[in-house]
């Protein structure tokens, strides 16, 4: 199926169940507010959200398909990313992370020019094994809320592509890795706070170009 469902009025849709998602050509447009605690898999196609809301509990894409974020979210303490697909952070949108994310897949940006903000509240941590890919834009942004807020970047975590990390208000601690690998650069710029940087023993940064 393709479409619009669950449209109009001031409804909210609260999942702490499974909504699942198998698209056969095209899309699903998702138009009412989303709050999930439970789990969110796109089998096939594309599942767009956007109209708003908290985003927890465990998101997953397969290979081919795409959960895209639409809109401005909030995605919570304890989430977890997984699967071959991406999920996806439309133009013109502020996505906020709040606590640990673990992400063992794909998270990229799909900046149009109207810039994306990947924004912290309070320190964030990323875990897993997968990927934040930021498109070739140099408006595309990650961080901190408050002046001074601590990325953490696990281990086996990737930050790749184009555009500003830290802004002036972000501290950092990288366990793992930065490529810089588009046209345009990624600058990484922490301050506030300590404003440091802290690459670790086993934190790489990269220049593939």
């Amino acid at each position: 199926i393709s479409g619009d469902v669950f449209s109009g009025g001031n409804s909210i849709f609260n999942n702490t169940g499974i909504l699942s998602a198998q698209v056969g050509e095209g899309s699903i447009n998702f138009n009412i507010p989303l709050n999930n605690s439970g789990t969110v898999s796109v089998e096939s196609g594309t599942l767009r959200l956007t109209s708003g809301g908290g985003i927890g509990g465990f998101l997953s894409a397969s290979s081919g398909a795409i959960l895209e974020l639409a809109n401005s979210y909030t995605i919570s303490d304890g989430t977890q990313i997984s699967g071959a697909g991406i999920i996806q952070l439309d133009n013109n949108t502020s996505t906020t992370l709040v606590g640990i994310l673990t992400n063992n897949g794909t998270l990229s940006f799909a900046n149009a020019g109207s810039g994306i903000d990947l924004r912290l509240s309070g320190s964030v941590t990323l875990a897993g094994s997968g990927t934040i890919t930021l498109n070739d834009f140099s408006n595309n942004r990650i961080f901190a809320n408050a002046s001074g807020d601590r990325l953490t970047i696990g281990s086996g975590q990737t930050i790749q592509g184009s555009g500003q990390l830290g802004v002036g208000l972000t501290t950092f601690t990288n366990n793992g890795t930065i490529i810089a690998n588009q046209s345009n650069p990624l600058i990484i710029q922490p301050g506030g706070g300590s404003a440091d940087f802290i690459n670790s023993a086993t934190g790489i940064l990269r220049a593939d170009r």
